[in-house]
């Protein structure tokens, strides 16, 4: 569930997963397989405050706590591949597709042009190169309806790294458009920080493997 204001999206309510192909999972640690092999889960974004309902890796939540609330972040998916949703973005998108009829548009961005006119881009790949200086390669298909929303993206991203290359594959409908939403953040009595985690430091959490695909952890760095 997404909820827009004046200025773009402003609250999201959203159960979203994540996995690693088998063909990839010895690429990764074991730390990051289990981090990125996530269940089903549940994510609030409202009033500037993020919530979610998986506690941070390896913590578990205490009896009668169930969220876990960060300021990081935005409304929306966590770590998009693309967010077609922002408009300076789309128009990027749009301006750059190598083709756009019947009402889909067909394209490839760097990951580096996609950074400089997208947040949720920043908050996904950093500075749009990874630590070894490659640059990522996003390909997209948008689809808008007959109104001209966006109605289904879909893309594949290569990110290469001193070793090999992450590909990863996305694709995200949006239905339901001018619905009337409510966003709510989960009982207050539920919710805890990360300070709360007895020992909790995310610096203590190193991957064992130099190059994951996306910024975790480091967001203002390179995968």
């Amino acid at each position: 569930m997404l909820a827009f204001g004046p200025r773009g999206l402003v609250a999201s309510d959203l159960t979203q997963s994540a996995g690693v192909a088998k063909a990839d999972r010895h690429k990764l640690s074991k730390q990051a397989r289990e981090l990125l092999d996530t269940r089903p889960g549940r994510a609030i974004h409202v009033d500037g405050m993020g919530y979610s309902s998986e506690p941070p890796y390896p913590y578990e939540f205490p009896v009668g706590k169930s969220w876990l609330r960060d300021s990081y972040g935005r409304p929306g998916p966590i770590l998009l591949t693309l967010n077609a949703l922002e408009p300076r973005t789309l128009k990027t998108l749009l301006d750059g597709a190598s083709s756009h009829r019947d009402g889909v548009a067909r394209g490839t961005i760097t990951t580096t042009k996609l950074v400089r006119v997208s947040p949720s881009g920043v908050d996904t790949y950093g500075s749009g190169r990874s630590r070894y200086g490659g640059v990522g390669k996003i390909t997209y298909t948008i689809r808008f309806d007959s109104r001209g929303l966006v109605e289904r993206v879909g893309t594949k991203v290569i990110l290469p790294s001193d070793e090999f290359s992450f590909v990863l594959d996305s694709q995200i409908r949006y239905t339901g458009w001018g619905g009337q939403v409510t966003v709510y953040a989960p009982p207050a009595e539920e919710v805890m920080d990360r300070e709360d985690f007895p020992g909790y430091d995310s610096d203590d959490i190193i991957w064992e493997q130099p190059s994951l695909p996306l910024n975790v952890l480091k967001p203002e760095s390179g995968w």
